[in-house]
């Protein structure tokens, strides 16, 4: 008996979603930091006498959308691969086309 490769990487992609979803639930809940005025008037049922206002600068800007930039590049790349790993066992495993021979290469070594 052997393990399914292609059963596990999609409990991983299912799981990296789950788990992502659920961090990100998981924050928003715990934080507890108050996002407007109005909001802590309503809930404190004081008055607000000043508020600090957010200071961005357009280098912060132009930094934010290069990060975004970088960011989905990685994540396209590992996504692509993980894809295509994923693929390539499907076509071993159910066309019967071989186009990595990994399985051949280890048991020949054994």
């Amino acid at each position: 008996m052997s393990p399914d490769p292609v059963k596990f990487i999609l409990f991983g992609i299912l799981f990296g979603i789950v788990s992502g979803a659920g961090v990100v639930i998981g924050i928003d809940y715990l934080n507890d930091s108050f996002k407007d005025e109005d909001f802590i008037e309503k809930s404190l049922n004081i008055p607000v006498l000043v508020a600090i206002p957010s200071v961005v600068v357009e280098s912060d800007v132009i930094a934010m959308k290069q990060m975004d930039k970088k960011v989905i590049i990685a994540t396209s790349a590992y996504l692509s691969l993980i894809l295509l790993l994923l693929f390539i066992e499907f076509l071993q495993r159910y066309v019967g086309m071989t186009i990595l021979p990994f399985r051949e290469a280890a048991s020949e070594q054994n």
